[in-house]
């Protein structure tokens, strides 16, 4: 079936239902199989091991398939999920096509069909890894990557990191979605002394409190309910080398306390132990909100902040260094012309003037997803405006009428931007029928983001 074994979750709470799967499942050697009858379990597993593909039942007693898929996803966004259910309807296939369920399987399904549902699930991965590895030839490994741009700003940036490297004290790296806070964070590292030790990443939003203090500390075999073995935490995965907490802003005040007593004691306790570990890490954080008015709104703690703001960067907009848009347009040109077996040599001059002109609200992510769909679009050797994405190749009009239009007050400019940005919105919805995790990342915005834009301008 596949090049390379898969990693396939299965969830089913009915004994008889998970043994007829096992027994259709039994001879595929293709895939490695973990199989619970649980949920919560199922979550517990996952959090710690690896996982490409997932087949769960719909209905369960503790929470339902979607719910169960939502959790999942936000431990591995890339996996596929397949949907057991004998209680098919409308509303409901709606609802999980929009959350992103890959296909359906309706109760009580042959062999047969389950091996021709994962057959179409492996040949998506088995693209995507191709995707990959052609990547990695053109140098986009993840760890290797670093931040762009030859403006004084970014000069600024790099001669910072640099800098900061020789030092093990906290770090706060800020700047909107998209602008490379953890490309940043690992340039930190693989400039440091420490580069050879680990790189452990958390997204603070990512996680439930309960959830997220066990990630952060690890927990002890009995401390809750489920905790049926010891964990190790992030923060003692880490070692000596560096933990990164993105999205700092959204940790719970209850473990913003326990995070200020790591920082001032430079120990920790597992979630149910009472044996003081050393941390021996460096932790860096990064932020798009702006910290000084949480603090205003009681939302984060002032103590805290200036523990984490022992060393500062700030990585601005691309907005705000336009002189390195071009640069970096022609670069991801290269990149993924590479990428995908292209000989696109250029710009059209009109659409080059477009792409540094256009705002990019999701900065560099943005762009370079931008760049990526056009290279994808293009038949030809020329990026014309046509192979932009729509959101940007729309705004095209809307820049010519602007130049013969010189009356236009400040209120007129931010009346069309907002026009802009929701329609933007609304069609990168629409095209992710409506996940708003998959728009979120697609726009460069963090979820809670895209929901505060949605309720903003009323999109229904």
């Amino acid at each position: 079936m596949a090049g390379r074994k898969y990693r396939l979750l299965v969830v089913e709470d009915d004994e008889t239902s998970l043994k007829v799967v096992k027994t259709y499942l039994k001879n595929n050697s293709d895939m490695e199989r973990s199989f619970f009858n649980s949920p919560s379990e199922a979550l517990e597993w996952a959090a710690n091991n690896p996982f490409d593909i997932v087949l769960t039942d719909y209905k369960m007693p503790e929470m339902n398939g979607m719910e169960l898929c939502s959790h999942l996803r936000e431990i591995n966004p890339d996996a596929f999920f397949l949907l057991m259910t004998a209680f098919a309807e409308l509303n409901m296939a709606i609802e999980a096509i929009r959350s992103g369920i890959f296909d359906f399987l309706a109760k009580p399904f042959m062999q047969q069909e389950l091996e021709t549902a994962l057959g179409r699930v492996v040949a998506h991965l088995e693209l995507k890894n191709e995707n990959v590895e052609l990547r990695k030839l053109v140098g986009e490994e993840g760890q290797k990557r670093t931040l762009s741009g030859s403006s004084k700003e970014m000069n600024i940036v790099r001669e910072k990191l640099l800098i900061f490297s020789q030092s093990d004290a906290p770090a706060l790296i800020t700047g909107e979605t998209g602008v490379g806070k953890e490309i940043a964070a690992r340039m930190l590292h693989s400039f440091s002394s420490h580069s050879d030790k680990p790189f452990v990443a958390i997204n603070c939003s990512a996680f439930a409190e309960t959830l997220l203090e066990s990630e952060l500390f690890g927990h002890e075999k009995g401390a809750f309910t489920g905790a049926d073995k010891v964990r190790i935490g992030r923060l003692e995965m880490a070692g000596e080398g560096i933990v990164f907490l993105d999205e700092i802003s959204e940790i719970p005040q209850t473990l913003q306390v326990k995070l200020l007593r790591v920082l001032q004691e430079r120990e920790f306790e597992r979630v149910g132990g009472n044996r003081p570990i050393k941390l021996a890490g460096r932790i860096i954080s990064a932020s798009n909100q702006t910290l000084t008015d949480e603090m205003a709104k009681g939302r984060f703690r002032e103590d805290l902040f200036y523990r984490l703001n022992t060393l500062h960067i700030h990585i601005p907009p691309l907005r705000d260094r336009k002189e390195d848009i071009e640069e970096m347009a022609n670069t991801f040109l290269i990149r993924f012309s590479a990428t995908y077996g292209k000989e696109i040599r250029s710009f059209d001059e009109s659409t080059m003037s477009l792409v540094k002109t256009f705002g990019w609200p999701g900065n560099v992510r943005q762009l370079e997803n931008a760049i990526e769909y056009a290279v994808l679009c293009c038949n030809d050797t020329t990026i014309m405006t046509k192979h932009l994405p729509s959101e940007i190749g729309a705004t095209e009009e809307k820049i010519e009428q602007s130049e013969t239009a010189q009356t236009d007050d400040d209120s007129d400019i931010l009346n069309r931007i907002s026009a802009m940005e929701k329609r933007s919105i609304l069609e990168s919805l629409e095209t992710n029928r409506w996940n708003k995790s998959q728009t979120a990342r697609d726009l460069g915005m963090t979820r809670r983001q895209l929901i505060d834009r949605i309720k903003k301008y009323d999109i229904v």
